[in-house]
């Protein structure tokens, strides 16, 4: 940040800058110094001459301006007469403030957390775009980004190890960069959000009958309970399974199975059946009231069939992308309690999990690496087992979906014309995913409604031609790629066409340097102002007494070089005025005023007396 305002004054002045009223002093941050002196002003006011000092520039300089740098500056300059000041007011554009805290988890579960934050407080001046998420594991110093593309302030983060514990960060972005982090108070533990019932007392025998128990116990003191596992083992085993009763003797074939009771059913798991063991059965249940009987259904249950296609991949991203699929037909006989996602780089070749705890038939998947190729398969688990896997059709690659691209910044007008502008502009910072192909250039008259459009052009220039001269006009430019044209950028301002250069003031009045018989050598000083662009010659006329118009004093009318020309072929005794024209890139310039009237004639009259001049050689 540069500011320099320019100063007169009498006695000498003594300057004080500030900054949103609070006094702005030279440190490493910013530097005031003065520029070399300034003449005097050329009208120093009505009441003539004044004694004053030369004055200078005071600039003030900040080198690596920030946000807090924008405000109001104000330049006061003090001496016995009074004091004066002036002012600027300044936007420094920057990146935005770290987002405000704090970074909370709102859900918590045992491979995903869910996390929420606030909008920085400064967004630098630009909007945000897009928050940057980051994770590590707790006392690791390696961050790990989990997502770049992120438009609000809440996210989650998946395929975390459960029990491990996280830190976790986010920066907020916008068209200057990205901003310092906002980082979670402390680590966060991925794990389900309840915890295993409380362990129960020992149960107690109620009652006993030759091939039966009955047992009771209370309730553990932290629930909630959804049901009971009720195992058995003969004394001195190790293994908890309920036997079955086999035929007499000592060689008894053992056959385990497991038992769960619920207040309303008794669940027997037989881990040995197999599929062609379902049929019709009968049970019978007895007491020392009596016995009934009933007939129930075998079904055998085990792992559930693979989910049922079409796996489908969408909203690919850079870095993510969006599974769904349906349950298995058959559940295997128990109900499903989760699905195992997995993932293969097609460049590795090798599956790895991406999560085991997906409760329901889709799943979003993170952490991809932006270009790389990617297949899915999903497998149904139940208590019973993993299924087989159901794979996606194709792979897919990890890319942010194609959009038109930005608007292109810095439109600057380069050069002005009184009948053409000529424009220059920066690449837009997002091509949208595809390359930029070209631009679309609209101009149109200040008070117009209506934009008019140039032919697309390839490269960040361009020149828009046929523009009418002292009419005002604004220019926008959009970029286009494969999919469509952007948004455009906004408009310059107003820019006046009119000419480059004007053509010279007439040069200083032509001297005579020389006359002769039939010509005279004329020479002349520059003019005051050349009209913006260099002098490329002069243009010499002349004109004979009592005659009307000028003519060229030169054959063809071409222009000389320099500022002095020969001029043959008059008559002699002739009288001439000569006078002379600048030529610039604009045009022939204004005339000089012409010279006295001139007689050319020799240099010299007739002779009027002979003289006989002789000469002997030296005697030595």
């Amino acid at each position: 940040l540069r500011l320099a305002a320019a100063w007169f004054g009498h006695p000498q002045p003594t300057m004080v800058w500030t900054l949103n009223d609070k006094t702005v002093k030279p440190d490493g941050k910013n530097v005031i110094e003065s520029s070399e002196p300034l003449p005097p002003p050329t009208h120093p006011g009505p009441g003539g001459p004044l004694e004053q000092s030369p004055g200078a520039t005071e600039v003030l300089t900040v080198p690596k301006a920030r946000r807090a740098d924008t405000g109001e500056y104000k330049l006061t300059l003090m001496n016995d007469q009074g004091q004066t000041s002036t002012t600027c007011k300044v936007e420094v554009i920057d990146v935005p403030a770290a987002p405000s805290g704090p970074l909370e988890a709102t859900d918590v579960k045992a491979d995903e957390i869910t996390l929420h934050w606030k909008a920085p407080e400064d967004d630098g001046g630009e909007p945000i775009t897009n928050y940057v998420l980051e994770k590590k594991p707790k006392n690791s110093d390696n961050w790990e980004k989990v997502s770049g593309f992120l438009h609000g302030t809440t996210a989650t983060v998946r395929n975390l190890e459960e029990g491990k514990e996280y830190d976790f960060r986010v920066m907020a972005e916008n068209a200057m960069g990205v901003s310092e982090p906002l980082t979670t108070d402390h680590a966060i533990k991925a794990k389900h959000p309840f915890d295993p019932p409380s362990g129960m007392d020992k149960p107690t025998v109620e009652d006993t009958t030759d091939d039966s128990v009955t047992i009771a116990w209370n309730p553990p003191r932290k629930g909630p309970v959804t049901g009971y596992v009720v195992e058995k083992r003969p004394k001195g085993d190790k293994n908890w399974t309920k036997k079955s009763t086999g035929q007499g003797g000592n060689d008894k074939e053992w056959h385990a199975f497991k038992v769960e009771v619920t207040p309303n059913e008794v669940i027997v798991t037989d881990t040995k059946a197999e599929k062609e063991d379902s049929g019709p059965l009968q049970i019978t249940l007895k007491n020392e009231k009596g016995e009934a009987t009933a007939p129930v259904t075998l079904k055998v249950q085990g792992p559930p069939e693979p989910p049922k296609g079409p796996l489908e991949v969408t909203d690919v991203r850079g870095d993510s992308c969006k599974l769904s699929w349906n349950p298995p037909a058959d559940n295997g006989g128990s109900p499903v309690t989760n699905y195992i996602v997995e993932k293969m780089d097609t460049k590795t070749g090798e599956w790895t999990p991406v999560s085991r705890f997906v409760r329901q038939p889709e799943y979003e998947v993170t952490g991809l690496e932006e270009g790389n190729n990617y297949k899915f398969r999903v497998r149904a688990e139940n208590e019973l087992g993993v299924s087989e896997p159901l794979e996606a059709e194709r792979s897919i690659k990890a890319e942010n979906p194609a959009t038109a691209p930005d608007s292109p910044s810095n439109v600057n007008v380069v050069d002005v014309d009184s009948d053409k502008v000529k424009l220059e502009w920066s690449k837009p910072r997002n091509d949208g995913g595809r390359k930029v192909t070209g631009y679309v250039v609209e101009y149109k008259p200040l008070n117009a409604t209506e934009w008019e459009r140039i032919p697309v052009v390839k490269e960040p220039t361009a020149t828009v031609d046929g523009l009418k001269k002292g009419e005002k006009y604004v220019f926008r430019v959009a970029a286009k790629n494969d999919v469509g044209t952007g948004e455009p950028s906004r408009p310059t301002k107003p820019v006046e066409c009119k000419p480059k250069y004007t053509t010279a003031d007439g040069p200083g009045q032509p001297s005579v340097d020389d006359v002769g018989k039939n010509f005279v050598d004329l020479s002349w000083p520059k003019p005051l102002k050349d009209g913006g662009s260099r002098i490329t010659g002069y243009v010499v006329e002349k004109r004979k007494k009592n005659a009307p118009d000028w003519e060229p004093a030169t054959p063809g009318g071409k222009p000389v070089s320099g500022n002095q020309a020969h001029i043959e072929d008059l008559d002699e005794n002739g009288e001439y005025e000569f006078r002379v024209r600048p030529v610039n890139a604009a045009g022939v310039g204004a005339p000089s005023d012409p010279t006295p009237l001139v007689k050319v004639k020799p240099k010299y009259g007739k002779w009027t007396k002979h003289t006989i001049l002789s000469a002997s050689p030296p005697r030595s």
